[in-house]
């Protein structure tokens, strides 16, 4: 038996992904490559979404917001997660990332005191 369900799913990080996605975050997974389009060079970035890899183009304002964050070079952006809200402007729904900031975990300690 196939299951179907992969055939009907877009292999782009699109609007209607992030409208369906539970968590609305992406994490990159390699630092991409400039791809000819219809409209020139476009940015071209592989993400994983609730389990699950997409290709993205950043729109202008979502790479604005990643170089703020984390400067030009996209090899760094590896491993960090954006945070993605859908836009409504007329009948055009565009993805926008906001990068979410790297959140250092410390190690939890016990008092001596509280071990018995």
């Amino acid at each position: 038996m196939v299951d179907i369900t992969q055939a009907t799913e877009s292999t782009y990080l699109a609007a209607d992904v992030v409208e369906q996605s539970p968590t609305k975050i992406a994490v990159i997974v390699d630092g991409g490559n400039y791809e000819d389009g219809k409209f020139g060079k476009r940015l071209s970035m592989k993400v994983n979404m609730d389990t699950k890899e997409k290709k993205w183009n950043p729109n202008m304002t979502s790479a604005i917001n990643m170089k703020n964050a984390w400067g030009s070079d996209t090899d760094t952006y590896v491993g960090k997660k954006v945070s993605l809200t859908v836009l409504i402007e007329g009948t055009n729904k565009k993805v926008i990332a906001v990068p979410m900031k790297d959140v250092e975990q410390k190690p939890t300690t016990i008092p001596e005191e509280s071990v018995v």
